[in-house]
């Protein structure tokens, strides 16, 4: 079986990661900074950890892996959407010589409300810069966890790790129970909010949810 990673890449300078990555077919790399300044900003990472250690630590990683790299760039406006900023993302990624670049706005409701996308003029230009792939339309098709013993399941695994479209999460319901979402928004367990123009459900932490839904 083929096996794919998606990072972070913080922690690549650490031998031993670099180490187990060896056997993917493709990993991904999130770089999003140009700078330390960006990079605090963008990701608020833990205070020893910088952007010039992770970069390190991905050049490492470059050099030595034989499988497909490919660079994930998330554009979030007003932060790393400038310019020059991207610019200096593209002297990093020239360094890594990945054999594919992702464009990325925010697709999902973010953690943080003043989490915006740019607008479509910067991702064509960033795309141009970047030679990148589109990758600002919302995904589409399964999410491979069907062992799950119910459609409630399902959902609110997927909720638990990040919004999940209403439309993705009819399907799930469609295929496997009926009115899954209406109970778990009933008992409080997930709640809709829109992000651009779609709708999306979100888990509610900290909810004591008694009984199984048998859905």
């Amino acid at each position: 079986m083929k096996t794919g990673v998606i990072t972070n890449g913080s922690i690549l300078w650490k031998k031993d990661v670099l180490y187990d990555l060896m056997n993917a077919e493709t990993v991904n790399i999130t770089l999003s900074a140009g700078t330390d300044e960006t990079f605090r900003k963008l990701h608020r990472p833990f205070k020893s950890l910088s952007i010039e250690k992770v970069f390190e630590g991905m050049k490492s990683f470059a050099s030595a892996f034989k499988g497909e790299l490919w660079i994930e760039v998330m554009l979030v406006k007003g932060i790393n959407s400038g310019e020059d900023e991207m610019k200096k993302i593209k002297k990093l990624i020239s360094k890594l010589n990945p054999h594919k670049v992702f464009v990325m706005p925010p697709t999902r409701p973010p953690a943080e409300t003043d989490v915006f996308s740019p607008d479509r003029q910067t991702i064509e230009k960033a795309l141009q810069l970047f030679d990148g792939i589109d990758a600002s339309v919302p995904e589409d098709g399964g999410f491979g966890i069907s062992a799950l013993e119910t459609a409630a399941d399902e959902i609110i695994g997927i909720c638990k790790r990040h919004p999940l479209r209403l439309e993705q999460a009819r399907q799930i319901e469609n295929s496997r129970g009926k009115d899954v979402v209406k109970i778990l928004e009933r008992r409080g367990i997930v709640e809709r909010v829109r992000y651009g123009e779609y709708i999306f459900l979100e888990y509610i932490p900290n909810k004591k949810n008694v009984g199984k839904i048998k859905k």
